[in-house]
């Protein structure tokens, strides 16, 4: 099998090599068990989108690694096609390259952690703080598909920082950066006002 799930009462792990048609049912169907009921389905399916646009970047770094590219260009881009990902499959299993999804519950929310097996590199942790900080300061931004070939990840950090807020989660519950040697995204669901972050807690 190309995937793993762990679950118990307040907790569900998925982990996988490569965001397949068959791991996106997986993440989809256990992000949806845990936030339609509390949310409902529309802002459910925001939630999902944001962690398939993480669950593609964090992928995309982990071919990085394991391809031995600088970048992520039209190459590693390829990536979000099915002709592609047998390939990619292969590499990250004889690398033990994975991508894992923490779906933690808590009082008055849920906590969704998507780590890889790799740092972010310098380059692209500065870029995300620059991105952050400028969003967070109310600064706007014109994204031209033209100026670009293939798959940019500042936009998909972008993408997911623009439908949090629109679903109503604050910027301080999205965080990204390097722990130990695993890049981990974390984004902070509350139920209600009485939901206290992780790093109050």
């Amino acid at each position: 099998m190309d995937y793993f799930v762990e679950e118990r009462e307040s907790f569900k792990r998925i982990i996988f090599f490569v965001p397949d048609d068959s791991v996106e049912k997986v993440i989809n169907s256990k992000v949806m068990e845990v936030i339609e009921p509390k949310l409902g389905k529309d802002k459910a399916d925001y939630v999902y989108l944001c962690v398939k646009e993480i669950v593609n970047y964090l992928t995309a770094l982990n071919v990085i690694n394991i391809t031995g590219v600088s970048r992520i260009d039209e190459k590693t881009s390829l990536l979000l096609s099915d002709s592609y990902l047998g390939y990619v499959r292969d590499k990250a299993k004889a690398k033990k390259s994975f991508v894992g999804i923490d779906i933690i519950k808590r009082n008055d929310g849920v906590v969704i952690e998507v780590h890889n097996s790799y740092r972010l590199p310098e380059n692209h942790e500065k870029r995300i703080r620059d991105l952050l900080k400028n969003l967070s300061l109310g600064k706007q931004f014109e994204v031209s598909l033209s100026s670009y070939k293939g798959y940019d990840f500042i936009f998909s950090i972008m993408t997911v920082w623009y439908i949090l807020k629109e679903i109503g989660i604050e910027n301080k519950f999205f965080r990204i950066g390097n722990v130990g040697n695993r890049t981990v995204v974390r984004i902070e669901i509350p139920f209600s006002e009485n939901y206290k972050s992780v790093r109050d807690a």
